[in-house]
């Protein structure tokens, strides 16, 4: 009898310790989210952009991260990319400026960004800003290329510039095309010439009823946001080539219906002219100019040509 007391006493203190720790608590399941490919963008289903609408010379957006897990969008070697819907695809299109530098998005987390805006690329249409490892580039014919990785994730997100939000004094000259904005009352050239120092020469031609200002010196004295570059095709983009062109010691104004000469004086190994010659390739040759009186619209003026047997072709 002893025996089945001291049993039955065991039961009911295994039974009252049971109560007292109560039910195992479980690990929460992990949120990955869904990897998808949507719009032609790998994505993650619970990582994107919202809430994007353009105000007050910014591009407000919103970083969501539903996942469970922290996202370091810096260690994705963030590039923020803006493209336009134009002929049912979307093209790269020059629409901010900057980087991320907020870049950490926690897990269940939403917070708010900007980016600065061009006053003189915005349009109205239909836009869409990537975040992720992304890169642009220019193929032969003038297009831009974006590189992304399949294996990579992206945040997209959508909006809408309306034409109400164009700036009334933007100049209607200023287009969108191969890369950059352009002004269709500007064109650039280059021609074969004869000469000791050099083979070939740049000419920039004002159509236009303002005087056209090159804000380019020669030596340092240029002011960096009024660039030049001669670009050489390679691997299907074009490369920055290695030179240095000489510029006038002046500011450059070109007259309405004026021509401007610039002579192609570089020389790499500044020995012999025939150094002066470009080795055979596809080229791309630009100057950033503006209007008088229109600094803040400034735009680009482009050449593509090919060279064979030191020759434009």
């Amino acid at each position: 009898m002893k025996r089945i007391l001291a049993f039955l006493l065991c039961l009911l203190m295994l039974f009252a310790v049971g109560c007292q720790q109560g039910p195992v608590e479980k690990e929460p399941s992990p949120i990955p989210g869904e990897t998808v490919v949507k719009d032609g963008i790998t994505q993650n289903s619970l990582r994107f952009l919202d809430s994007i609408y353009y105000a007050d010379g910014k591009l407000h957006y919103s970083i969501i991260n539903q996942t469970s897990y922290d996202c370091n969008l810096a260690m994705m070697n963030i590039s923020p990319i803006v493209e336009k819907w134009e002929n049912d695809t979307w093209v790269y299109y020059p629409l901010i400026g900057g980087i991320i530098w907020d870049s950490w998005a926690p897990a269940f987390s939403e917070r708010e960004g900007s980016l600065t805006v061009s006053a003189r690329a915005l349009a109205a249409g239909r836009y869409r800003l990537v975040l992720g490892d992304q890169s642009t580039g220019m193929d032969k014919s003038g297009t831009y290329i974006i590189q992304r990785s399949e294996n990579k994730s992206y945040f997209v997100g959508y909006f809408n510039i309306e034409g109400s939000q164009i700036p009334a004094d933007r100049p209607s000259d200023l287009y969108f095309a191969e890369g950059c904005l352009q002004s269709s009352k500007v064109s650039l050239f280059i021609t074969n010439v004869e000469h000791h120092l050099f083979h070939y020469e740049y000419r920039l031609h004002n159509h236009g009823e303002k005087t056209l200002v090159v804000e380019i010196l020669n030596l340092n004295d240029y002011n960096p946001k009024y660039d030049t570059a001669l670009l050489q095709m390679a691997n299907t983009r074009y490369k920055h080539y290695s030179t240095w062109q000489r510029f006038p010691e002046e500011i450059t104004r070109i007259p309405p219906n004026q021509t401007w000469a610039l002579p192609f004086q570089i020389n790499v190994a500044a020995d012999p002219a025939d150094q002066y010659e470009l080795a055979d390739g596809s080229y791309l040759f630009y100057l950033q100019c503006y209007w008088e009186g229109e600094e803040e619209y400034f735009f680009t003026a482009q050449v593509f040509f090919d060279v064979v047997n030191g020759q434009i072709a």
